[in-house]
Formats: structure tokens, C-alpha cells, sequence
């Protein structure tokens, strides 16, 4: 999740993750909302059985992820699904 800032949201998105057969998250490091009690609640417990990892440099950890067999799903505002691809 990139720009991702309010707790609420952040756990309505983890909530759908979960449903999905999601088996982690990936936030950046610095400025990305916190996993506190209120994201929790929000989630409906999902933060609490879904790995998140805080990353420095989000592309990097997609290529990386890509690079190992890793396929890599995001969705814009719009609502629209994409498979990232890196240039």
C-alpha cells in the first residue's frame, strides 16, 4: 500500500485483503498509517493474521518480489486491478 495515511481505511483495506487469500502487506516505511487499535477494529482482526512489512523503497521491494516468482497485484482509487510491471 502506498500513500495510505488514515488507520480507518488502512484497516477496510486489510479487511478486503484478507477475504482475497492475501498473505501480506507491503507499506512504506515512513509516512503510512500505523497498525493501532483503531485499524485493528477497523480490519475486524485481519492486522492480526496478515504479516505487514514496512519497506524503505516500495519499487525496489516490487522488483524484488517480482523477481522471485512473486506475482504482484495492486488497485488504483479508480477501482481498477493491474499486475505491476516495472520498467
Amino acid at each position: 500500500m502506498d500513500r495510505i495515511t488514515d488507520v480507518r481505511n488502512f484497516g477496510a483495506i486489510a479487511r478486503t485483503a484478507e477475504c482475497a487469500g492475501v498473505h501480506a502487506i507491503v507499506i512504506a516505511a515512513k509516512g503510512a498509517a500505523q497498525v493501532t487499535a483503531d485499524a485493528i477494529k477497523t480490519s475486524a482482526g485481519a492486522l492480526s493474521r496478515i504479516t505487514v512489512c514496512r519497506e524503505t523503497n516500495l519499487k525496489r521491494t516490487v522488483e524484488y518480489l517480482q523477481q522471485s516468482g512473486i506475482k504482484v497485484v495492486a488497485a488504483s482509487e479508480k477501482g481498477k486491478a493491474i499486475i505491476i510491471k516495472l520498467i
